[in-house]
């Protein structure tokens, strides 16, 4: 039941670490990688498609903006970011202008392409700043080892133990006890010692 996660977790886990222990260009690329797959995700899950910008000019902003915040991130640009995200408001906002007649959808488009933003790219650029910091390579292992040991556990208890569905319109399969599973692997050494 568990072997392909097993073979994944196998496989892939070198590669997370070299591209962590490796730091600098290779890691700012690997995120701004997944920034775009998650953008991409996140706007299939969240846009209206009853709307005509879900492939408009909206998506297209996004998909530049994501991995320019993530090269400012790596140049330690701070300023630079909070530029890029008032680029991105101010021309997503433009757009939405030019479309609030024939499109109905286009304020709530535009609403979830900026929360979008701020959701993805502004979050995963933390990572590219504390990697970059003073003993960031340690940070990034801990905060793996912490979500990692939360995931385990909550899939582990939830799939022997779960019988109370947490909330199944969100996620059908996970379940209350998985929950308290994952928070007893976070946090569980802190209760017991």
């Amino acid at each position: 039941m568990h072997l392909k996660r097993w073979i994944t977790g196998i496989i892939s886990t070198p590669f997370l670490f070299l591209i962590i222990y490796k730091g600098g260009a290779l890691f700012a690329v690997s995120l701004s990688i997944i920034c775009v797959l998650a953008l991409l995700e996140y706007f299939r899950i969240v846009f209206n498609t009853k709307g005509k910008t879900i492939s408009g000019i909206i998506l297209l902003l996004s998909i530049f903006v994501g991995p320019v915040i993530m090269w400012a991130a790596y140049k330690n640009a701070l300023d630079l970011i909070i530029i890029i995200v008032a680029f991105n408001l101010i021309i997503s906002g433009l757009f939405t202008l030019t479309q609030f007649k024939s499109d109905s959808f286009i304020i709530e488009n535009f609403t979830k392409q900026v929360l979008g933003i701020i959701y993805i790219p502004i979050l995963l650029s933390f990572l590219i700043l504390i990697r970059n910091g003073a003993d960031g390579m340690l940070w990034i292992f801990f905060l793996l080892f912490v979500v990692f040991a939360g995931d385990i556990g909550a899939f582990y208890i939830g799939s022997y133990f779960g019988r109370h569905k947490l909330c199944p319109s969100v996620s059908p399969k996970k379940t209350i006890e998985g929950s308290i599973g994952g928070a007893f692997f976070k946090f569980g050494r802190r209760i017991i010692f």
